[in-house]
């Protein structure tokens, strides 16, 4: 089982319950086997032989291991996807920089997770040296970093350089970032209270998140005659 845990990339849970069920263990042998709960911290401690310390800087450099799929090939997913997705959080972050960033190439009607960036910001000039970093990587495994599509958010610094180094991609807006950046909008007019208790305002600011979903020929027509119909608390919401 250790050495399962140091050699596969699998979670730890999925390990552990794939070789509980190739045991052939009898009932009464798998009732007293302890569950992975039990044991999860023991096997962490055992996988985390394998990987080095964490970094107490920004100045590090990523072993090869990390850089490489298991066969010693290396990643090119990312630059042969015609779809590419990005996106960044902040809450796992670690202290040195502001926010994990990544970006997700799609196969076989999925999305892959195919590169996870540090960076120390979101402004325009950091963004430049990440899709500087992804061309350089794909000059020397001699590809072109030329998606068609792209999903994010509506960060405009983002957008600015989207526009800049992929002047020829189809730039879409993330649905469900859309739909969070109204809700907040709806928080930002203190209309929060408002939103949980009256079901038409609720409905209204609703139907507003779904014109996204209609025909492009459409939107426009349907926006109008929410906002006419619209209970008038919801005259800002529209502005």
């Amino acid at each position: 089982m250790q050495l399962l845990i140091q050699s596969k990339t699998n979670s730890i849970p999925k390990i552990y319950e794939e070789e509980l069920a190739r045991s052939n263990l009898s009932s009464t042998a798998l009732t007293l086997a302890p569950v992975v709960v039990e044991i999860k911290s023991v096997l962490n401690r055992v996988r985390r032989k394998t990987t080095p310390p964490l970094p107490t800087s920004a100045d590090f450099d990523i072993p090869d291991f990390y850089q490489q799929t298991l066969n010693g090939a290396q990643f090119i997913l990312l630059f042969s996807s015609e779809w590419i997705f990005l996106d960044g959080t902040f809450d796992k972050c670690p202290k040195q920089f502001q926010q994990i960033y990544t970006i997700h190439g799609l196969k076989f009607q999925q999305n892959f997770p195919c590169v996870i960036c540090l960076l120390s910001g979101k402004t325009a000039d950091i963004y430049r040296q990440l899709f500087l970093e992804l061309n350089g990587h794909a000059t020397r495994l001699k590809m072109k970093f030329e998606p068609k599509h792209v999903m994010s958010d509506f960060e405009t610094s983002l957008i600015k350089v989207i526009k800049e180094k992929l002047p020829n991609v189809i730039h879409h807006g993330c649905f469900f970032h859309f739909t969070q950046s109204l809700y907040k909008h709806t928080n930002s007019l203190d209309l929060s209270t408002a939103y949980l208790e009256d079901e038409d305002l609720r409905l209204a600011c609703r139907s507003t998140m779904a014109l996204a979903l209609l025909p492009q020929d459409h939107i426009e027509e349907a926006f109008e005659l929410l906002k006419n119909d619209s209970p008038e608390e919801l005259i800002d919401f529209f502005k």
